[in-house]
């Protein structure tokens, strides 16, 4: 009966241990995209032109990135201060305006928004966003020029006779020569027909517990062999172990009863009855394994087969 037990304790851990690492191995795992470089764009975030984020004037801000749209991470250059890279313009963001995603987003920077010169006079494109000196003039846009190409925006000083502090960073390729490409600043009030700029929607998705409802959208992943064997050895070593228990308490318990054949025990003979002392001369002289256990209420022939009566003395054999 116990080997029995001990049979089935063993299949049933087997079974448990096996139907586990089945379920393991072929369970789809489902894994987050790899963290990418980009970071989501919070509304006032400056790129700026070095690592002090403290100078907000418009000689260390370039624009002000698009808010919804993305910006590539370059470097952390401290826990405030990331490096990073918006459309074609490399800077410097205060890390509290941009938050880290772990999608690639199809649209990261504005695309196809442009504008147009005013039909009653030319403007100038400038390397700052300034009128107040003729020395950053890049070029001059004649009036009613289309199609120029908007980034960003920034504010800065407000020009003679204007109301606005808004300028526009730009690409401007002019007409008389289409392989030239400047970039550079126009005041916004020179300016008309802005396309309407609309807010990125891309965003991480939700975790996949909620995301993912077929299996078909679940990319199965091969556990390495390495991994595999590990796993096995993990899960077969307590059946091992509990293996070698067992044998260990068998053979001990084998050792015992074979010591326990013949071995002599002393027997209170003188509390014997005289049909007792009848019974035991009877089977005087022959050898049996003792018992394990005496239990009083059983008959005296049952209680004492099992003994060596060779183990009686002389006083032990006259009272027989």
């Amino acid at each position: 009966m116990k080997k029995l037990k001990l049979f089935l304790s063993f299949l049933i851990i087997i079974l448990f241990q096996s139907f586990c690492f089945i379920a393991l191995v072929n369970k789809p795992i489902i894994y987050a995209e790899s963290n990418s470089n980009y970071a989501k764009v919070k509304s006032g975030c400056l790129l700026f032109k070095s690592i002090d984020s403290t100078q907000t004037s418009p000689e260390n801000v370039m624009f002000e990135i698009p808010e919804s749209y993305f910006v590539t991470i370059i470097s952390e250059t401290n826990a405030n201060i990331f490096k990073v890279k918006y459309d074609n313009f490399t800077g410097f963001v205060d890390s509290s305006f941009i938050t880290k995603t772990n999608i690639t987003p199809t649209l990261p920077t504005l695309k196809n928004i442009t504008f147009a010169i005013n039909s009653d006079s030319a403007t100038q494109l400038r390397s700052e966003p300034s009128a107040d000196s003729n020395t950053n003039v890049l070029t001059t846009i004649p009036a009613n020029t289309q199609n120029i190409n908007y980034i960003a925006k920034i504010s800065s000083s407000v020009p003679t006779g204007g109301t606005s502090d808004v300028w526009f960073f730009a690409e401007y390729c002019p007409e008389s020569n289409p392989t030239s490409v400047y970039y550079g600043y126009v005041y916004s009030e020179r300016t008309t027909n802005l396309t309407p700029i609309i807010a990125n929607t891309e965003a991480d998705p939700p975790p996949p517990e909620t995301a993912i409802t077929e299996s078909d959208n679940v990319e199965n992943y091969e556990i390495p062999m390495l991994t595999k064997i590990i796993l096995i050895s993990a899960i077969c070593l307590p059946v091992v172990i509990l293996l070698i228990i067992s044998i260990i308490k068998a053979r001990s318990y084998r050792e015992q009863s074979k010591n326990s054949i013949g071995q002599k025990v002393e027997i209170p003979i003188k509390s014997f009855t005289t049909n007792q002392h009848k019974t035991l001369k009877s089977f005087k002289g022959k050898v049996y394994k003792i018992k394990d256990k005496f239990e009083p209420t059983l008959s005296f022939k049952q209680n004492y087969k099992n003994i060596d009566f060779s183990a009686l003395d002389d006083e032990d054999e006259n009272l027989l």
